[in-house]
């Protein structure tokens, strides 16, 4: 697994592009025992064109999932929770442009 050091916690990334990393960060997610009102789509079907700045991700001691941003690595929620819409307004915010 790949962890990031982000701004406020670590996390573990779920590399879309490596099936091994995607097996040995499905089994950790798992092993957190996460739970989760929503189904999260950690697959690749993503049609919010600011998804080109995000990875999928995990927070290492909660194991919630989320999406790290790949210019800033700042964590964000997980849109299968709370919709894209953060997304965009992330990559406009003043300190992400900074960056």
């Amino acid at each position: 697994m790949v962890m990031i050091f982000s701004q406020t916690e670590r996390v573990f990334i779920r590399d879309l592009r490596d099936l091994t990393l995607q097996i040995v960060f499905d089994a950790w997610w798992d092993s957190m025992k996460v739970s989760s009102t929503w189904l999260i789509a950690w697959n690749d079907s993503r049609h919010a064109p600011s998804w080109r700045f995000y990875v999928h991700c995990g927070m290492e001691e909660t194991g919630s999932p989320g999406i790290l941003c790949i210019v800033c690595h700042h964590v964000l929620r997980h849109p299968s929770e709370h919709g894209s819409s953060t997304m965009g307004k992330h990559l406009l915010a003043k300190a992400h442009i900074a960056k």
